[in-house]
């Protein structure tokens, strides 16, 4: 019965424009395919909304993908885009950038606010409620606003002055302004004019930080997201329970809400259903409670629509909660009531982000990695067949710089060979550091269950080119020997036939089952097939850009 509860709640809230899924740390950033963008191009945000997502550059542009039926991409078209976009008007300028349910919100240099997308709660702010395919002016916030934050179907500003804006839907009184009527523009949050230091809007509430640490929420209190003791809405900002002081960081989901307090610990409260508070439990908390192994060195929090991610002081990720589509990161589809890693992100992230069925980290060198459900094309990995992804894969456009130049799955001080790069020699971890191999892996594209499988390479390394391979495939229903392209040579989009490099695709064939969405591995050794060329060239501080070799017969 619980379940079920749970999945009518939620599609009542896709009926309303979806949730508000993001980080704290994506609302304060600093100053179709990836058309106009160089790949590798370094983000300084990264924000997801119900099924869409977005990320800000180093220049201020505003890129967006996945789900656009509504306008949230802001291309001016309702096409969704499996790979992003820029935001048509905000190629640079902007400084933030926030996705809600089904819209989205920048924030300009000049502390104005623009939104674009679904509008027919008025939570685009212009007035109207017709849906806007590009971005418009939020009707009386041309200046002085500090973030920004987009929930389910409305959306809040954070003034200059410390004073709270919120229009939109407002039928749980998550507006704030002691009545349950929409706002087509902007209303005062009743109690909180000034002193509100950040802001999270989440499914169908919001939540506050105010002065002296101090933890607000107000809008639906039906899974206890408030954290008063009780499941009353409440119209107004109540005071968390347990949160009256101390409080670093808050983010509202679909039902839950997660506050990091001021000594690192990380605190959650509302629904449980799919263990998304991090307890070891599935019981819905009315009141804050610890997540488990999370009591002290979190830097940063995501709420989803029924799951949350955190980042740790190590710059290690971590996920739990519901996970059919891999939106935890573990590569595996059970239910997590407790955070566990994300795979190949134990270092190195900067900014994470949760949607309702997928996430999103931002690295440290301006990458971008997501994973989870890919049905609209969220993931940004130029999908069409928008295959979900149990594990993190990289954004087209958003490669960023390498922070894992060996390949081994660690980052930074964490490698145990950071300064192999420089050598240009490559090691993936399978015999140690260094050592003689070519290193593939890549995106699967699948045709059939046990047919062909086409390999997009997304990371590649050369030691030097040994004088007879073999080339072998792995999944994670075992190993078996492939045949690149039939006759044994890789295709690439990018140099032409015989070229390996970023964006090359290799046809290989799987003798035994493997799932769609699975990372494969390609690793040449030293028999069987004959590998002619020349090693890569490593690019400053990455791996290697290019690289020319043959794979021949078997």
């Amino acid at each position: 019965m619980q379940d079920a509860t749970s999945r009518s709640l939620a599609q009542l809230l896709r009926r309303a424009a979806g949730f508000a899924l993001i980080s704290t740390a994506c609302c304060f950033a600093g100053a179709g395919a990836a058309g106009g963008m160089a790949a590798g191009t370094p983000a300084v945000a990264i924000t997801t909304g119900f099924t869409h997502t977005c990320a800000l550059t180093n220049a201020g542009g505003a890129w967006c993908w996945g789900d656009n039926a509504r306008g949230q991409v802001g291309d001016g078209t309702t096409t969704d885009r499996s790979a992003p976009v820029v935001v048509s008007g905000l190629s640079s300028g902007a400084t933030a950038i926030t996705a809600g349910g089904s819209h989205t919100c920048a924030l300009s240099s000049g502390g104005g606010v623009l939104c674009w997308g679904a509008n027919s709660r008025g939570q685009v702010g212009d007035g109207t409620t017709t849906d806007r395919p590009t971005p418009v002016p939020v009707s009386g916030l041309s200046s002085g606003v500090r973030a920004v934050s987009a929930g389910g179907a409305h959306t809040c500003a954070l003034l200059a002055a410390g004073g709270l804006r919120c229009w939109g839907a407002n039928g749980s009184g998550q507006l704030g302004d002691a009545t349950t009527a929409d706002r087509h523009i902007p209303v005062v949050v009743a109690g909180l004019s000034a002193g509100v230091e950040a802001i999270a809007a989440g499914g169908t509430h919001t939540c506050a930080l105010v002065s002296g640490g101090r933890g607000r929420c107000w809008g639906s209190n039906e899974r206890g997201q408030l954290g008063d003791g009780t499941t009353h809405d409440r119209p107004t900002p109540g005071v968390v329970s347990g949160l009256a002081n101390g409080v670093r960081a808050i983010d509202g989901g679909g039902f839950h809400s997660c506050a990091i307090t001021s000594d690192g610990g990380l605190e959650c409260w509302g629904a449980n259903t799919y263990g998304q508070l991090g307890d070891a439990t599935m019981t819905r908390r009315a009141l804050p409670v610890t997540v488990s192994g999370l009591a002290s060195g979190v830097t940063a929090v995501a709420t989803g629509g029924s799951h949350t991610c955190a980042i740790t002081a190590a710059g290690a990720a971590r996920c739990w909660g519901y996970n059919q589509y891999g939106g935890v990161g573990d590569g595996t589809m059970t239910a997590r009531d407790a955070p566990v890693p994300v795979t190949q992100l134990s270092s190195g992230v900067k900014a994470i982000a949760a949607g309702d069925y997928h996430s999103c980290a931002l690295l440290t060198g301006g990458g971008i990695r997501c994973w989870g459900r890919n049905g609209d094309g969220q993931l940004g990995n130029g999908d069409v067949e928008g295959a979900a992804r149990r594990k993190p894969i990289s954004v087209k456009g958003f490669e960023g710089k390498s922070t894992d130049p060996d390949g081994d799955g660690l980052h930074g001080a964490n490698d145990a060979c950071p300064t192999v790069a420089a050598r240009g020699i490559f090691d993936s971890n399978h015999n140690g550091c260094p050592g003689p191999f070519m290193f593939i892996e890549g995106d699967a594209h699948y045709k059939g269950v046990v047919h062909d499988a086409f390999l997009t390479v997304t990371r590649l390394w050369v030691t030097r080119v040994p004088a007879q391979a073999r080339a072998t495939f792995s999944s994670a229903h075992g190993t078996d020997r492939v045949r690149a392209n039939g006759s044994g040579t890789a295709r690439s989009r990018r140099a032409g036939r015989g070229n390996f490099g970023y964006g090359s695709v290799i046809k290989i064939r799987i003798t035994k089952p493997a799932f769609v969405g699975e990372l494969l591995r390609m690793v040449i050794t030293r028999t069987g097939v004959s590998l002619r060329g020349r090693s890569c060239i490593p690019a400053t501080g990455g791996p290697p850009m290019r690289c020319s070799a043959k794979l021949k017969g078997r």
